[in-house]
Formats: structure tokens, C-alpha cells, sequence
């Protein structure tokens, strides 16, 4: 069991913070064992870490770990949550636009209409 604990976990081989990839792999388990609501502040939890550290809230491995956090939402059919976290991927991605700073625009531009798109599935399964 120590060794494990303390081998390599694929969150830290993908260049996250140590306290953030820690948070992911016990989400992780948590999203395994059907443990949603444990999994769910787990997955928040190491965003949170990693955003803290600097990582950008748009990159593309915060973006994949946020998809494993809407797979553990709707797997609760928490349709509140699952807006809530709809709204502010749309909303950091408009921010990001409206600054004039995004460098990767079309990437940006993908993100916002991704998200209203899940948006509109979320209101329609209402």
C-alpha cells in the first residue's frame, strides 16, 4: 500500500501540482466506488489547488479533469451543479475573449459554444 501511495498517479505525470493531483487520484477512486458527492468535492477541491498554483483555468488538462467532475455530477443527476459548472467554464472562456489577452482565440471561441451547446442539452433534459 505505501508503495503505491507514493508511486507515480497519472495526475502528477500530467503536470499538475502535487497537492491537486493528490485531490484528483482520491476523486478518482471516490468516482470508482460510486462515491460521488466524495469524489465531486475532491475534483473541486484539486481545481481550486491547481488554479492557486498558476495553472490556467482554460488549459486543457484543467478542462479534462472539470469533464471528469460533469461525469461525476450527472452520474448524481445534480442538474444545478451541472449548470453551475456549465456556466462558469462559458463564463471564464468569455472573460478570457473580452480581455484580448486569449492567444489561442479559436480554441477559446470552441470552448464557449461547447459549453452553451451542453448548456442547451442540460435545459432540454429538464
Amino acid at each position: 500500500m505505501i508503495v503505491w501511495y507514493f508511486g507515480s498517479n497519472e495526475f502528477l505525470d500530467a503536470g499538475f501540482p502535487p497537492r491537486a493531483a493528490e485531490a484528483f487520484r482520491i476523486a478518482a477512486l471516490g468516482a470508482d466506488d460510486w462515491q460521488l458527492q466524495h469524489s465531486i468535492r475532491y475534483w473541486q477541491h484539486g481545481i481550486e489547488i491547481a488554479i492557486a498554483d498558476g495553472m490556467d483555468p482554460l488549459d486543457d488538462r484543467i478542462l479534462a479533469i472539470k469533464a471528469r467532475l460533469m461525469d461525476a455530477i450527472r452520474k448524481q443527476g445534480d442538474i444545478a451543479a451541472e449548470h453551475g459548472l456549465l456556466t462558469g467554464i462559458r463564463d471564464q472562456a468569455m472573460a478570457e475573449l473580452k480581455s484580448g489577452k486569449a492567444t489561442e482565440r479559436a480554441k477559446i471561441v470552441t470552448i464557449v459554444v461547447q459549453a452553451n451547446l451542453n448548456l442547451a442539452n442540460v435545459f432540454s433534459a429538464c
